[in-house]
């Protein structure tokens, strides 16, 4: 799946699957998508 931040325009994919993804995906989207891990809960 594919998203644009508006105001950024950046684009951020995110794979979609029916299982977990790694910590590390999960990192490197979060880094992509310009958030900070300590936002997540």
């Amino acid at each position: 799946m594919v998203y644009y931040h508006p105001v950024k325009r950046k684009r951020i994919t995110v794979p979609f699957h029916r299982r977990d993804i790694s910590k590390g995906t999960l990192m490197a989207i979060l880094k992509q998508a310009g958030i900070d891990r300590g936002e997540i809960k």
